[in-house]
């Protein structure tokens, strides 16, 4: 494999440095990080670069046809590229994640007269380099990431430094959501992988409730305002649940390629903590609505006779109990009871 060993910063000192020469199994808390690229016996190239630098290979297509390369990251398509016969491109990538395990996968696909894909190809036998592979800066013009798209870890840096808006959705690797105050909102959540979710929401880090999603399943989500601060908001995160017998991950994703780290998380029975954008959509969204015991809705009496005028997003869809992500409306409607009871007035003291 081209690219360079490193050790993972859990231990400081001359000792990760002898490990690395040695590469022996009795050094302690170390593990062996491997930047690059490399072409697996399966057809494709596995790549993945050295954080916090990124990786630029120079790649042509040395065959006579026209072929599609397409960008992969735990069997999740990224992007595509089409080449034709000897044409040339530069690939950017990042270094995929924080885990060994985490690296993007190019594969080789026949294209028809309508660049539609056909059967994939041997990337080794079709594609070759006519420079040599180098580390480089994210930001290098002369090498960007295209079509591939394999930035995943840079586009969601990216998202987070941007702005944070103080009422409504955002969606970078989790789902912030927070209503106007004393309002509450809706969104449709889409599972459009081929794997069974469970989802969570948190408030401040504290669970406010979880639920299942099928795959191919879409399910109305509500929240309230969350609290009265511009930062208060629940944060939506993901773990796919794996059954006995289903396979860990999808057939072509890098923790089932050859020489890939296996860990408990990929066994059968398990689950995994996900980046949520590679599995979810959001269908549509929908803020400004009116808060109820069972639901939050919407009327529009401005057309009040369209059959869409009235929307309704329940707390607890289908048989679920919901996520819980009306911690604020809750504190509302007790403190109303509350204040609707008064304070009992004193009895009077007995007379002497």
């Amino acid at each position: 494999m081209i690219g360079r060993h490193w050790i993972r910063r859990r231990a400081a000192g001359p000792v990760l440095g002898l490990c690395a020469l040695l590469a022996t199994g009795g050094c302690g808390n170390t593990e062996i990080i491997v930047s690059g690229h490399e072409f697996l016996n399966s057809g494709s190239m596995k790549v993945s670069a050295l954080g916090p630098t990124c990786g630029c290979l120079s790649l042509r297509n040395h065959s006579p046809r026209e072929i599609m390369l397409e960008s992969t990251f735990y069997g999740v398509p990224l992007g595509t590229v089409l080449l034709a016969p000897q044409e040339q491109t530069r690939v950017l990538f990042d270094w995929a994640g924080a885990e060994n395990q985490d690296f993007y996968l190019i594969d080789a696909y026949a294209v028809d007269d309508q660049q539609r894909r056909g059967g994939k190809l041997k990337m080794s036998e079709l594609v070759s380099q006519y420079a040599p592979f180098v580390e480089t800066q994210c930001d290098d013009q002369t090498c960007q990431f295209g079509g591939l798209a394999m930035n995943r870890v840079i586009e969601d840096a990216e998202e987070l430094e941007q702005e944070h808006p103080t009422r409504g959705i955002e969606f970078t690797s989790v789902i912030a959501a927070s209503a106007p105050l004393d309002e509450c909102g809706c969104l449709m959540l889409t599972n459009f992988s081929a794997h069974d979710l469970t989802i969570r929401a948190t408030l401040h880090g504290t669970q406010t409730g979880q639920m299942d999603l099928s795959a191919g399943v879409t399910v109305p989500i509500s929240f309230d305002w969350a609290g009265t601060l511009d930062n208060d908001a629940y944060i939506i995160d993901a773990v796919d649940v794996r059954t006995p017998g289903d396979p860990p991950l999808a057939a072509n994703s890098p923790a089932n390629a050859p020489g890939a780290a296996t860990s408990p998380t990929d066994r059968p029975g398990s689950a995994m903590t996900v980046r949520l954008k590679d599995y979810v959509k959001i269908d549509g969204t929908l803020v400004n609505m009116t808060c109820a015991a069972d639901f939050a809705e919407f009327v529009n009496h401005r057309t009040p006779n369209l059959t869409e005028a009235m929307v309704r997003c329940p707390w607890k869809p289908g048989n679920s109990n919901g996520l819980g992500m009306r911690v604020a409306y809750d504190k509302r409607t007790q403190q109303s009871k509350i204040d609707a009871a008064g304070t009992p007035t004193p009895a009077p003291k007995p007379a002497r």
